[in-house]
């Protein structure tokens, strides 16, 4: 939950209010307190995000603890115990590194797609429309297609039969992809071994740039409960679908693709754990997967790095982290850090 009361920026950070609230369970106010502020820094980081999207046209990664480490600073403003609804309200005002978000965002482009969907023709009365739509969600995520807004664009089609307004709707929303879904299900009547149910899953997926794909996919499963049967082809035939679509419409980048090795040199550094926290610094962001040492002697260490930015823009990414006497520069195609304040 999130309440705006300034919000301001410069080039490398920007600053805002934000509320975090959190249950406060079997009396530990102290959790109760330390949840709060993390859910107020998420909110913070949400609010970056969706005050740069309309302009720069970038997708919203899913927000979770793993951006925390690109908060700078936060000042908690006010904070209570709400004694009537049992939660710990807690104001900060919260500064985050841009750059460092930025880079995440674009990271997380190259390794996951944006998505929305709308499901059809599962029998609610069997299986609770939660249960089949977090099946469908976890599929999702384990190809990683992250949803996103996905409760406003159920709430904005909810009286939409027309096939034609819902994608006129998703091409106004942020995701990349929609994901229509209709189920045809099929039963046995469970009386013996051999019964079984089936599933016909059609679903036709849309994105902005290029023609719909549909693909028909069926799935059976022997299980002999009605609802975990149909709770088990459901999921079969999201496995199916999305395996189709990784491989053959919507192909990722991998790891490989997008990484490239490059040496840095660190000149007249004070001692090794400066060196190892500016390279597990530059991992932790996701500049780098990985890095080894190449050549060490007493004030020149030379480190081969698996990165995933270009050598000017990790120069530009290693003087934001270091201070501004370190000269920082690229000679010889290599990357060139002195720590020498002389």
């Amino acid at each position: 939950m999130i309440g705006l009361l300034f919000c301001s920026s410069n080039v490398y950070s920007f600053s805002t209010d934000a509320r975090g609230v959190a249950n406060i369970k079997n009396r530990n106010i102290k959790l109760a307190k330390k949840d709060a502020i993390n859910d107020a820094l998420l909110s913070a980081i949400s609010q970056y995000y969706y005050s740069i999207a309309p302009v720069e046209n970038i997708q919203i990664p899913e927000i979770n603890n793993k951006y925390l480490k690109y908060v700078k600073k936060f000042v908690v403003l006010s904070d209570k115990i709400d004694e009537a609804n049992k939660k710990y309200v807690a104001n900060l005002q919260v500064t985050v590194d841009t750059i460092g978000l930025r880079d995440a965002s674009e990271y997380t482009s190259q390794q996951t797609n944006s998505a929305v969907f709308s499901i059809e023709g599962i029998d609610y009365m069997l299986i609770d429309r939660e249960v089949s739509e977090q099946i469908i969600i976890n599929e999702l995520k384990n190809k990683n297609f992250v949803l996103l807004d996905q409760d406003y664009f159920e709430y904005a089609t909810r009286d939409d039969s027309n096939i034609k307004k819902i994608v006129k709707k998703f091409n106004d929303h942020n995701a990349n992809f929609y994901f229509n879904l209709s189920a045809e299900l099929k039963f046995d009547d469970f009386t013996n071994q051999d019964s079984k149910c089936e599933l016909i899953l059609t679903t036709s997926v849309y994105n902005k740039v290029s023609d719909k794909t549909v693909l028909r996919i069926n799935t059976d499963s022997n299980i002999i409960d009605p609802v975990s049967c149909v709770e088990d082809i459901l999921a079969k035939g999201m496995v199916k679908t999305l395996d189709y679509i990784r491989s053959n419409v919507v192909r990722l980048d991998t790891i490989e693709n997008v990484s490239h090795k490059s040496n840095i040199i660190m000149l007249n550094f004070t001692n090794m754990v400066t060196v190892n926290n500016l390279l597990n610094s530059l991992k932790d962001r996701k500049y780098i997967s990985d890095f080894n040492i190449k050549s060490f002697a007493q004030k020149e260490v030379t480190i081969e790095v698996t990165a995933f930015i270009n050598k000017t823009d990790m120069v530009e990414r290693l003087s934001l982290l270091l201070d501004d006497s370190t000269n920082i520069y690229i000679d010889d195609s290599e990357i060139i850090v002195n720590f020498n304040n002389d």
